[in-house]
């Protein structure tokens, strides 16, 4: 779109491509725009990333949030993926990533943020019932509850109590890690799913590794790791079920309680 409007004539009969797109006016001069609530910092970001070749795309969390909005408002496609792929592997915390997708429509974060919020252990505080809405921390609870009827089901079982035995972290955090890259794995285009115990392990080793997380060493156990995997592969089955029931198949309709 930003490539049409600079490409424009005004001599020409056909709309002015500028007029659809937010933030840039089109100045007296040939081929020179105005701002519009845009800051030159962000557009000089922008401007950074758009010359940004191979595999060089070293932009923080805050960067990519600034750049993100700009990318997805001139329909630069190429880019608006590799921010979200960049986005994704920095895992930032999940409130700022529902900002985010709200702001630029990118509803696989909806997904990826209410499942987050449904499968971890400790609950939803106030301020992040505030943040999310009254319709998503409501979803959020409905999936809450069912995940908590199957782990009540799978108490009898040894492999349900394994990983909480020999996990030495704190407060459970090495769960919570492979969590947070398990749910980054499902906003995958073409996601890796090993069919092999061996395999799903050192998948998610280098996952973790590639996202700066560490776990103890009792869960690098390839047969601890895969039963904390697939543990969770059930509990997000659940929550997603409960969504869907909820707020429907299509997860751009959950952009509308978002």
């Amino acid at each position: 779109m930003l490539k049409a409007a600079i490409d424009h004539r005004p001599s020409t009969s056909t709309e002015d491509p500028c007029k659809k797109l937010p933030g840039l006016i089109r100045h007296e001069k040939p081929n020179t725009f105005r701002l519009v609530d845009v800051a030159t910092d962000d557009f000089n970001l922008f401007v950074s990333a758009l010359r940004c070749g191979g595999n060089k795309f070293n932009f923080s969390v805050v960067q990519i949030r600034k750049i993100l909005p700009l990318v997805t408002k001139w329909e630069f496609l190429a880019l608006q993926e590799r921010c979200i792929t960049a986005y994704n592997k920095l895992l930032p915390p999940p409130l700022e990533k529902l900002e985010l997708a709200r702001q630029t429509k990118i509803s696989e974060w909806i997904r990826e943020v209410y499942l987050y919020f449904a499968v971890r252990n400790t609950g939803v505080k106030i301020a992040e019932a505030q943040a999310l809405g009254s319709a998503a921390t409501s979803v959020i609870s409905h999936a809450r509850e069912e995940i908590l009827l199957r782990r009540l089901q799978l108490l009898t079982l040894a492999s349900s109590t394994a990983e909480t035995r020999k996990c030495i972290s704190l407060n459970n955090a090495c769960r919570q890690s492979i969590c947070e890259v398990q749910l980054m794995l499902l906003t995958r285009k073409n996601p890796c799913r090993p069919k092999k115990d061996n395999a799903l392990a050192r998948l998610f080793r280098n996952e973790l590794s590639g996202c700066g997380k560490e776990i103890c060493d009792a869960c690098k156990v390839d047969a601890t790791l895969v039963s904390i995997v697939r543990s969770l592969k059930g509990e997000i089955d659940v929550a997603q079920r409960v969504f869907e029931d909820d707020l429907g198949r299509d997860v751009n309709e959950w952009l509308k309680h978002a």
